[in-house]
Order: structure tokens, then sequence, then C-alpha cells
């Protein structure tokens, strides 16, 4: 091609010269070097191309450039670690799965006038699998390994508690193609959207454990169908209808629980999902009067650690069993804000209010309402110590939470019900490694105002259960706990 495209040239060349047969002028002679300098540059564009073609084959360049082309690294699979946790895609990108879990051992030191044992304890092992599908579709399933609590509400009292794999979240989820979450539907068992401090994981909390109230009456998991979204980064709502029974059980009445909650971030969510104040409202009814454990549509109250103070298996038969509606609304505010411009320390605050009405509908008549009320306030200081470990630091924190429970008559009468209330204050400091790894202690002062939890009014000073006659343990003064917990999450 060279040779050819220079014996042309050539013969233009020639050509002109003899047609023209004359001496060239000045402008002949440029134009014939600009002639000259064409050819010199197709030239060397020539032997670029024949270079190019001779040395690359379709194994190394071609191949090499198609591989690393956006369009293929996308059909790549891919598996490894991130923010979410474990994950695998498909080549397509379709179908994502995540792998994500938690364990917490502690142990656990009780003052010798409490009927609590002196024991290490789990508090929390899971292991969850999320699947992200047709990015519209979401499942999610939540295993729990950690111990079941004995029939007393507690698993450090007479080692009636064991370990047992349970599901805690197993639900399907749609959500619609919007810039943002505005609708999205789940079906299973998940959350009831109800408090504030009983909706997060116990990874999650301020201390190792919640208020008495939040423990008693949050509801924790429950299958059914909920709708939620967020609208403007600003506001979240959550609308949900349950069975009313608690996690793993289908209902056994016509009756359904109901609940409502939102959140508005002052902030916006993408900014900060911290910080928000919550509002909640649930409501369901309880018509079983032989649950045995205390099921959550009864009215109950118990130390933080799950050990029963109050409750309808404790009083008798029918003295303190609800048999009809519960209606409860829950408000509180959490606030989580960097002290310096690389995140490193943080302050944390929770403040949470709940206030519960119970219908009773007894066999003998019908004796007045019970209404339940309590309040918490934690505070948590997250100070870095080693700039450049994400989530390392001391963390010194202080909680109070005050429950009570009671007939709205609070009059000496026949049949009335003196109730009871517990405070709780908790110090405590622990230290993270890194975002992954902390220990924490936790200092637990319990002061109970009532102790007679298990007989009537008369019996009040006997310190015995009348039907067992086992004694009751309980102190006149603050009950003393201590807790050392370790967290591991991934």
């Amino acid at each position: 091609m060279r040779n050819l495209l220079c014996l042309c040239v050539a013969i233009l060349i020639l050509f002109s010269q003899a047609v023209v047969a004359q001496p060239l002028t000045s402008d002949q002679e440029a134009r014939i070097q600009q002639l000259e300098n064409v050819i010199q540059q197709q030239e060397q564009r020539i032997q670029q191309l024949q270079d190019r073609v001779s040395t690359n084959t379709p194994s190394n360049t071609v191949v090499t450039e198609l591989a690393n082309s956006p369009a293929a690294q996308e059909t790549k699979p891919i598996a490894g670690y991130e923010a979410s946790g474990f994950f695998v895609r498909t080549p397509d990108g379709k179908l994502e799965l995540f792998m994500t879990g938690y364990m917490q051992w502690g142990l656990a030191v009780f003052e010798n006038d409490t009927p609590e044992n002196n024991t290490f304890y789990p508090n929390g092992i899971y292991l969850a699998f999320d699947v992200y599908l047709l990015d519209n579709w979401h499942g999610r399933i939540q295993i729990s390994f950690h111990d079941v609590p004995g029939a007393d509400g507690s698993r450090f009292i007479n080692g009636g508690n064991y370990s047992v794999a349970r599901v805690q979240d197993a639900y399907i989820e749609y959500s619609c193609s919007c810039p943002e979450p505005y609708f999205n539907v789940r079906v299973g068992q998940t959350h009831v959207p109800f408090t504030l401090a009983g909706q997060y994981a116990e990874t999650e909390g301020i201390a190792i454990w919640s208020a008495p109230f939040i423990g008693a009456w949050s509801h924790g998991r429950d299958p059914g169908i909920m709708i939620w979204g967020r609208i403007s980064d600003m506001l979240e709502y959550k609308a949900s209808i349950h069975n009313g029974e608690g996690a793993n059980r289908l209902n056994t009445t016509d009756d359904f629980l109901m609940a409502l909650s939102a959140r508005i971030y002052p902030l916006t969510y993408s900014e900060n999902s911290q910080t928000y104040f919550h509002v909640g409202f649930i409501r369901t009814r309880d018509t079983d009067n032989n649950n045995g454990s205390g099921t959550l549509g009864s009215a109950f109250l118990t130390t933080p650690w799950g050990r029963r103070v109050f409750g309808d298996n404790r009083l008798g038969a029918d003295d303190a069993a609800t048999r009809g509606w519960r209606t409860g609304v829950d408000t509180g505010l959490r606030v989580d804000m960097p002290l310096d411009p690389e995140k490193a320390s943080s302050i944390r605050a929770e403040l949470e209010f709940m206030y519960m009405v119970w219908e009773r509908k007894l066999t003998t008549g019908r004796l007045p309402f019970l209404q339940g009320y309590g309040v918490s306030f934690g505070l948590r200081y997250h100070m870095n110590l080693t700039p450049g470990v994400e989530g390392e630091g001391l963390f010194p924190l202080f909680q109070f939470s005050y429950s009570d429970i009671d007939n709205k008559d609070t009059d000496d009468v026949a049949g009335n019900i003196r109730g009871q209330r517990v405070y709780t204050y908790t110090f405590g400091l622990g230290y993270a490694f890194n975002k992954f790894v902390n220990i924490s202690f936790n200092w637990v002062m319990v002061n109970l105002a009532e102790q007679d939890l298990y007989g009537p009014v008369p019996a009040r000073n006997d310190r015995t259960n009348p039907a067992t006659g086992i004694p009751n343990f309980g102190s006149d003064d603050l009950e003393h706990a201590w807790f050392v917990q370790l967290t591991a999450q991934f």
C-alpha cells in the first residue's frame, strides 16, 4: 500500500512537470514542498498501523481492552466484605447475598440476697442472611442461637434456661422503583414498630440492658404485614398488622395487633440517621388467661435483666390477668452527634416515654383498668484514643429508668392491685477495640418499691410464695448487679 501510494504521487509530479515545461515559480516550489510533507506524514501513519497489526493479537491487546471495559466489569462475579457484611453477587448483578451477625458473652454477678445466680451468659448470638433480587425484592432471615429464659422470666435463676436455634426475622419485602424509598411492603416476621429502644439490636443499646418497661411492653417481633417508607429524606413512617402472639406464634383469636410509628430526622436521614424524634402507637388484645409466661398482651414488669417482679402469673389465676384490649403510646428523642471533624468521638443521648392501658375482663366481674407508664434517659460519650482506627475508644455511660404499673384506682380496697414501681440506675464504662469488637462493664442498681410480688397484700411480709412455699428472696433496699460483656460483630 505504501509503495503504491508513493508511485502515484511520483507519477503525478512527473506528469505536472511534463505538461508545464517551463521553469518552476516560487509558488510552484512551495506547493511541491507541501505535497512532499503530506507524503512523509502518510508514510509515518502507515508504518504505525503496520507495526500495530504485526505485533498485537486479539489474545493480548484486544482481549485486555475488552476485559477492562466498564461493561465487562459489571458482569464479573464479585465476592468479599464491605460495610453491609460478607457478600456474593451473581455475574449479572441481579442477585446479592449478604451475611452478617454478632455474638455477646458476659459474666453476671449478683449480691447475695437476690434469687439470681452468678454465671456466664450469652446475651445475643445471631446470624442473618439478606438477599436482594432484581433491584426491588429483599428477603431476610435472622436466626438466634442464644438461651431461652426459664419460666420465671430470667436466665439467671435455677438454671432453667437452655440454648436453641430460633427464627427472629423471616420476611419478604418489595420496594417501589423510586429515587427514595417512598413505599415498601414487608410480609413475614419482623419488629413491631412501636418503641424507640425496643426496635434496635442488643449491640446498639446505650447500656447492656434496656429499661424494664421496654423489655416488658415493647412486644418485640411478631408475624404480620407492614408498609413503610421514607419521604423527602426526613420523615419515616411504618404501619403494620400482626398476629399479636409474639415471635414464631400463630394467632389464636380473630383479633390482631395494630402498630404505627413515625420518625422525623431533622438533619436528614442520609446525613445523620441516628438523630430523630420518634412517636409510636400500639393496640392489641389478650384473651388467654393461661399463657403461663405472661404473653405480650399481659401486664407485667421485670428487672432490666428479665426477672419477673410483677405479672399475671405471679398473683394468681385472675388477679392481674388482662383479657382485654391493650393500648399504648410511645414517644422519644435520640441524638447521636460527632464532636470532631473526623467523627471519631461522639456523644449519644436518648429520652423515651411510654404510657399503656390494659382493659381487664375477669370471670368474677370487672375491676378497674390497669395503667402503666415508664420513662428512661441514657447518655453515652465515645472518646477516640487512637486516630485512624475506626470505632476505637472509651465510652462511659449512664442510664436511668422509672417504670410503674397499677390500677387507676389507688385505694386499698378488696380486689385492688397495688402494682409495682421499678427504679433502675446504670453506670458503665466500656472500650471499643475497633468498630467490630468492644467490652463493656455495667453496674446496675434496682429499687423495687413493692416487694410482695408472689402473693396478695396480706402476705406482703411473708416473703414466701403461698402456692409453692418458695422464698421470695426480695430485698428491702437497692439490688446490685454487675455485668461484664464482650461483643463481636461482623
